[in-house]
């Protein structure tokens, strides 16, 4: 989240946020604020930044979570008559423009999750979910090679940072396509 500002007045923490968060986060951390006893300028009992709300919500729900955020923020955008961020629209979001660096990085940041939810699953035994989720198997053993691949790239001497940044972004693409493959089978 933003500092608080260094000229002028301090603001609520509900008030602390950037304009790529969520509106419907800054809304209701807003409203929270003000129904806990404060103001723009004094944080109520509960007064927490839109920003701090949604680091949270992303981490703990994943790529679930950050599409749901997503689509509300959306909504809430064009009902204010604002346009919308075609960035920020789900399932558009992945025709539209082209794959960045940190798209990639976000798409296997998002992929490496579902895996880990799914080795998670088996270490805890949950049978519902691995039944349901058994096309994820593969993924697995894909998932730790690249693990490697990247641990190694990262490892070598003889490569700049620019350019073992360029490998491991092509490695994580790589794993990117194979698993959407994987995930379609």
């Amino acid at each position: 989240r933003p500092d608080q500002p260094a000229f002028g007045s301090k603001v609520a923490h509900s008030e602390l946020y950037y304009e790529s968060n969520s509106k419907i986060l800054r809304g209701a951390t807003r409203v929270l604020n003000e129904l806990t006893g404060g103001d723009r300028y004094t944080g109520g009992y509960v007064s927490l930044s839109p920003a701090d709300v949604g680091h949270l919500l992303e981490s703990y729900t994943g790529g679930v979570g950050r599409t749901i955020i997503r689509g509300f923020d959306t909504v809430a955008r064009i009902t204010s008559g604002e346009a919308p961020d075609f960035d920020n629209i789900p399932v558009v979001r992945r025709f539209s423009g082209e794959a960045t660096d940190y798209n990639t990085w976000q798409t296997f940041k998002e992929n490496s999750e579902i895996v880990e939810d799914f080795e998670r699953a088996r270490r805890e035994r949950n049978i519902e979910y691995l039944k349901s989720n058994r096309r994820l198997l593969p993924t697995v053993a894909l998932y730790k090679n690249t693990g490697k691949r990247i641990s190694a790239i990262r490892k070598r001497k003889n490569l700049s940072e620019s350019d073992k940044q360029k490998q491991i972004l092509a490695t994580q693409k790589s794993f990117n396509k194979r698993f959407r493959e994987l995930r379609q089978n």
